[in-house]
């Protein structure tokens, strides 16, 4: 009889990401995540690890070197480079992962979010509140509205193209 295949998360999830996690695992998996933050039981449970999700932290050279039997990583997004030790990974031939859809709608919003930001002067309006300042009315006369405005989109791809929706 085979073990049960193990995957392990590798940020320390939120409750509610965990109990998501095992509700979908494939029959033969196991979950393999901690409860707080601990580097020692991380490294504990890479060793046992298979396959890995990665994402929110960097992962470290040492802790790939504690995971012995790990044959793919999935990382959560596209910006994978700085965060997992790719050279390490190519090295043992562990496959790399990763999710451009996932992230690309959130993104998005986040660049809308910026761009009304930039408009509304929030880092100033942050700012000044933070102070006890509600100048609501002094940031008027800086604030502009993006209605109307055209925006300019360097290239087109995933993001932007979320961006123009």
């Amino acid at each position: 009889m085979h073990r049960p295949l193990h995957l392990m998360y590798l940020p320390t999830p939120a409750p509610a990401i965990r109990a998501m996690l095992e509700r979908r695992l494939p029959p033969g998996w196991r979950l393999l995540a901690l409860k707080r933050e601990d580097q020692a039981e991380r490294l504990r449970l890479l060793g046992e690890a298979d396959a890995l999700i990665s994402g929110g932290r960097i992962m470290t050279q040492a802790e790939l070197d504690a995971a012995p039997n790990l044959r793919v990583v999935q990382h959560q997004g596209v910006g994978y480079h700085d965060r997992i030790p790719v050279p390490g990974l190519k090295a043992r031939g562990i496959r790399i992962a990763i999710c451009p859809v996932g992230t690309a709608e959130s993104v998005a919003e986040l660049t809308l979010f910026l761009m009304l930001g930039a408009l509304r002067r929030f880092v100033l309006a942050d700012h000044l509140l933070r102070q006890g300042r509600f100048e609501n009315h002094a940031l008027r006369g800086d604030a502009r509205l993006l209605h109307g405005r055209s925006v300019g989109l360097v290239g087109l791809g995933r993001i932007a193209r979320h961006v123009m929706e």
